[in-house]
């Protein structure tokens, strides 16, 4: 690494409380975002039975995930400003065309994602959203918590795209999906959110948000492995 990138990483680290945390957790967040589910798509020996898995899973946590996305929405300040709404009310409406993409490639996966019951992996990140939706969840939390989850996806799906990756053609839709440019810009609209949410925040809010957010790490690494477990079906 040249000496010119590591000062822009650590003026990042230094101004914002989110990339501090990455840094203090790092080998959590390496084994979140460089998953051997993610290495195996990157490097195209994945089994493609495996990624259906994973996608009709996928598809149980967003229905969830829309619903935290609403609490997040719910839970913002009346101050919060006209470009910060619109950036929370975009990321909510397009859960619907998520669905409808998911919807899509259970046709083309020739499977039933609305028959699917919940693996318990599955089960325990639903349910850490719910509670992410509880009265005793403040906006600073919930909105850094809706950061660290996108922002996993992002990069981790980013390095699939990556000029020497070797992603199977069937991957690359998903791939392009979750590792594009504009999602990139969106997680980061949604860190300085975060950032600036948590700059006004008493200590222990801050606290509180850091510490789920190592779980959203924790669950994200299980998640992605939940595909390699033998009693994860279709």
């Amino acid at each position: 690494m040249s000496d010119n990138k590591r000062s822009v990483m650590a003026e990042e680290v230094s101004t914002s409380l989110l990339s501090s945390w990455v840094h203090r957790n790092s080998d959590l967040y390496l084994s979140a975002i460089r998953a051997p589910f993610i290495q195996s798509i990157r490097d195209g020996t994945l089994d493609l039975r495996l990624y259906t898995r994973w996608l009709g899973q996928d598809y149980l946590f967003v229905k969830e995930f829309c619903r935290f996305v609403a609490s997040v929405l719910t839970k913002a300040p009346e101050s919060i400003g006209d470009e910060d709404l619109d950036i929370l009310l975009g990321g909510l409406s397009s859960l619907q065309e998520e669905l409808l993409w998911f919807r899509s490639q259970s046709i083309q996966w020739n499977t039933k994602f609305d028959r699917l019951s919940k693996h318990k992996i599955t089960e325990a990140y639903c349910s850490f959203l719910k509670q992410l939706t509880g009265p005793d969840i403040e906006f600073p939390v919930a909105i850094s918590s809706f950061w660290a989850i996108e922002m996993v996806y992002n990069e981790s799906f980013v390095t699939c795209l990556e000029r020497d990756a070797k992603t199977q053609p069937e991957l690359l839709e998903a791939c392009q999906r979750w590792g594009s440019k504009s999602f990139q810009e969106y997680c980061s609209s949604l860190k300085r959110i975060a950032d600036r949410a948590l700059a006004d925040a008493p200590q222990e809010v801050v606290q509180k948000a850091e510490k789920l957010f190592r779980e959203v790490l924790e669950l994200e690494v299980a998640f992605w492995s939940m595909s390699f477990a033998s009693d994860c079906h279709l």
